[in-house]
């Protein structure tokens, strides 16, 4: 019997110790993405991750500032619907040849229109899927 408590009690310290180094790990991670999520938030390029519909999954700060609509009411929304008509299907074929291929595709200069408060062209890069 005082065997198996001496055993129970050695388990019990390697537990204690790997919760230790697990809360220490999960600390360290945190840190990691909350400095990731700022350099994401605060980078001086538009950063967007969108479906292959182009509903708007994700995006930053300046993504939002170039689009002249709050960050959240972005979500969701169509990035097709803030490219100029005539642009459009060359957006659609990048954003399909994107999709279907899984790599990295370089677009031309297409012109970002409503509700931007003045239209600018922004060249597409690296769509890629998530």
């Amino acid at each position: 019997m005082l065997r198996m408590a001496r055993e129970l009690e050695a388990y019990q310290i390697k537990f204690d110790k790997q919760q230790k180094e697990l809360a220490q790990s999960k600390d360290e991670l945190e840190k990691s993405r909350k400095r990731y999520a700022d350099i994401y938030d605060f980078a001086p390029l538009a950063y967007l991750t969108i479906a292959p519909n182009s509903s708007i999954l994700e995006l930053n700060l300046t993504a939002a500032t170039m689009l002249g609509t709050e960050r959240s009411r972005l979500l969701n929304k169509k990035l097709a619907d803030y490219i100029d008509p005539e642009d459009r299907p060359l957006f659609t074929a990048l954003l399909d040849k994107a999709f279907k291929q899984q790599k990295s595709t370089s677009g031309e200069f297409l012109h970002l229109t409503k509700p931007a408060v003045q239209p600018f062209l922004k060249r597409t890069q690296d769509l890629l899927r998530s």
